[in-house]
């Protein structure tokens, strides 16, 4: 019921709640609420709560100087400490970004390549994940993956767990996507698609 509670306010206040609560308890406390529901295994009322809340998170300087370009397909930052997918997106919006969405074979060399001069291959959050339906999985730009262009996942994903929502890139030669908690902490890749310009009016399309 509870659970209930929370998506019905999410959808019928919007984003009038979302400032309402922000202005009067501050951005930290509206961020420790989103955590806050996650850890307590709510996840469809963090992803709801979470889409409202973003815009709020926004930084007014864009923050483009820690972004690698690799030419020709994308601009991205690897972070330097790991977090949960939650804050990793809520991160990347921050740089007026959004998590890594792969659209084709170079891509995906192109993020490894990247990732890969900072850790060793590995899994690291990238922009997807099933928090609507079990097996629907969709970008952070609310697009299908089946559109995006790359589709290929790693050897005995999806596991389509019901405790498994958000998605991941392994960077090592058989790379590929996979899936895990939402709630694991894991480093993370935002990207800056080639068409954003880059200057203080820039603005991430994941809201």
């Amino acid at each position: 019921m509870a659970r209930s509670l929370v998506l019905s306010i999410a959808h019928q206040f919007g984003h009038a709640v979302a400032l309402s609560f922000a202005h009067q308890f501050g951005h930290a406390i509206a961020q420790s609420l989103v955590l806050s529901l996650a850890h307590h295994g709510w996840q469809m009322a963090v992803h709801q709560l979470l889409t409202l809340l973003l815009p709020l998170t926004m930084a007014q300087e864009f923050r483009y100087q820690d972004y690698q370009e690799v030419v020709g397909i994308g601009r991205y930052k690897v972070s330097s400490s790991p977090l949960t997918w939650y804050e990793a997106r809520m991160d990347c919006v921050g740089d007026g970004t959004h998590l890594a969405i792969i659209n084709s074979d170079e891509e995906m060399v192109a993020i490894s390549l990247v990732y890969n001069q900072f850790y060793e291959p590995g899994q690291a959050f990238i922009g997807f994940h099933n928090l609507y339906q079990i097996d629907d999985w969709t970008t952070v730009l609310d697009d299908p993956l089946s559109d995006s262009g790359f589709t290929r996942w790693y050897p005995g994903y999806p596991t389509n767990s019901t405790t498994m929502h958000c998605g991941n890139v392994y960077t090592g030669l058989e790379g590929g996507l996979a899936d895990s908690s939402c709630l694991e902490q894991r480093y993370y890749i935002c990207e800056i698609p080639l068409e954003m310009p880059l200057n203080d009016d820039c603005g991430s399309k994941d809201t």
